[in-house]
């Protein structure tokens, strides 16, 4: 890892979070977080010299981190042969808002007890991992919680198990899918237009302003830390089985939608 370049924007948490990947295997899911750094790094150095190329390199940065989770989910066996298509495109540009629409509509299953959610890395384990800490409330005010595999969550309210369930159907309702398939639309007019000439001749970006590699920095490691909740642990893990079971009915009506337009 030491001689992959990071970008400029990355802070010392970042450069925490993005060594943790000193200890996985030297995979392809390895390689493919590499590539994103690379590409990111290069968005930097070119954001002067030709935006155009500075902002694609930016958007294959993201679909690289994308195509490192999809490795990591299909290594660990949550999907059955040929259901994860890491080189696919629509697959790999709906990962970072699928998993934005996670964390948006996870909000519910904030519960009596828990105050607070993080995300860390513990300083004193031989091979630190990043971690999911609850921070406990009311008459255990003070303990911290860490799951082990952190996404390996049975939640219970009450006595009743929550139906985090629930929030997958959510994303794959009506205004659910139309929110991703908005982005993907988005982002795929984005790189033609970079790419190739309207009728109007070839787009001219303009200047790279100041939030746009920012805002592709934080896509990556919005995805790499979900890789790293992910693909460090062999154990099942309920919460992301149902997630990737989401991903994929996602993804087919996607394709779905896009064959018939």
């Amino acid at each position: 890892m030491s001689d992959i370049p990071l970008p400029p924007t990355f802070t010392e948490e970042d450069r925490r979070i993005v060594a943790l990947l000193r200890h996985e295997p030297e995979d392809w899911t390895r390689k493919s977080f590499d590539a994103a750094f690379i590409h990111l790094s290069l968005a930097h150095r070119l954001k002067d010299i030709d935006p155009a190329m500075a902002i694609f390199r930016a958007i294959t940065a993201e679909e690289e981190a994308a195509t490192g989770l999809l490795r990591a989910l299909q290594t660990r066996g949550y999907a059955d042969p040929g259901e994860l298509l890491p080189k696919d495109h629509l697959q790999k540009a709906a990962v970072y808002p699928y998993l934005r629409a996670i964390t948006k509509h996870t909000s519910y299953l904030r519960m009596n007890g828990i105050k607070e959610v993080r995300l860390g890395i513990p300083r004193d384990e031989e091979k630190p991992k990043l971690q999911l800490a609850l921070f406990l409330d009311g008459e255990n005010d003070g303990i911290v919680v860490r799951p082990d595999p952190p996404l390996n969550l049975h939640i219970r309210e009450g006595g009743e198990v929550v139906d985090y369930q629930k929030c997958f159907r959510e994303l794959i309702s009506p205004s659910g899918f139309e929110d991703i398939r908005k982005y993907l639309n988005a982002k795929k007019n984005e790189r033609n237009l970079l790419l190739y000439a309207s009728p109007q001749g070839l787009l001219d970006p303009g200047p790279v302003t100041d939030p746009t590699l920012p805002d592709y920095k934080h896509r990556i490691m919005t995805i790499l830390k979900a890789a790293l909740l992910i693909w460090p642990y062999t154990e099942a893990q309920p919460f992301v089985q149902e997630a990737v079971r989401s991903f994929l009915g996602l993804a087919g009506r996607l394709r779905k939608v896009a064959d018939e337009s």
